[in-house]
């Protein structure tokens, strides 16, 4: 089966200083979830860059969908990745919310799976905001904003860097739910996230960077039996699961409140 992501000993080094990213090789199929975690600076946001072509590899290859990027134009790339970014205010340009969304529904150029415009905007309770600005929104709005957009653009792959954070817990279960039914149609996601709760019961495998290198790549049942991984990422799972483990029961990762 081909990948839809694949990094192939892939680096990156900003100028001349230490390598954001080092010898790094992961492969995610289409459809998964692939959650990244690791402290500030481990090179997570670098790894978003080099998926969309803002930049480009020291060394390596990046794959998507079974095609090396290296000598692709981003606008092309574009077609294939949506990547969204912690500020969204990098991402919006149009004088209303509604134009935002307008926009990419007109110049996508593949066939979406959501129905229109319309749906996407009652999933995520845009309505109420849609003819103001972009800045004049909430932080959170804006950022469903470009999950929206990057939806709508019907690129097989997605990109997110902490896509909740900021938003309010009523703000979480739409974004969550969008991002489920993305995978089950196929999209693949690659999130790059610290809300360790949401994500892991979503996820299909967690790579862990740590100081641009894989510190761990693989399943989340495997990830939750590694104690000085779980360490490392600061996770901590919660007495049933650790009941579980403890008596060689399944470990099983689909409630949110198995994870803190």
């Amino acid at each position: 089966m081909t990948s839809a992501v694949k990094f192939d000993n892939v680096s990156f080094a900003y100028g001349s200083t230490r390598l954001a990213l080092d010898s790094l090789s992961f492969d995610v199929q289409s459809g998964h979830l692939l959650l990244i975690i690791g402290h500030n600076g481990a090179g997570k946001s670098t790894l978003l860059k080099l998926l969309n072509g803002i930049l480009r590899p020291s060394s390596g290859e990046v794959q998507m969908v079974g095609k090396a990027i290296a000598d692709r134009p981003t606008s092309e790339i574009a077609r294939t990745v949506g990547v969204t970014f912690q500020d969204p205010g990098d991402q919006l340009f149009a004088k209303t919310i509604s134009k935002e969304l307008q926009v990419i529904e007109t110049i996508s150029l593949h066939n979406r799976r959501w129905p229109d415009v319309n749906h996407v905007i009652s999933m995520l309770n845009l309505s109420s905001y849609l003819h103001i600005h972009p800045y004049d929104a909430p932080f959170a709005v804006r950022k469903l904003v470009t999950f929206a957009i990057a939806a709508l653009s019907g690129a097989p792959v997605l990109g997110l860097d902490e896509p909740t954070a900021g938003l309010s817990s009523r703000e979480h279960a739409p974004l969550l739910g969008a991002i489920s039914r993305l995978c089950h149609e196929g999209r693949t996601l690659i999130v790059v996230s610290h809300d360790l709760t949401a994500f892991l019961p979503l996820a299909s495998s967690v790579l862990v960077l740590q100081e641009g290198k894989k510190k761990f790549h693989g399943g989340v049942q495997e990830l939750l039996r590694d104690d000085s991984i779980l360490r490392f990422a600061g996770l901590r799972l919660s007495r049933p699961l650790r009941l579980k483990r403890y008596l060689g029961l399944p470990l099983d990762n689909s409630h949110k409140g198995d994870f803190q």
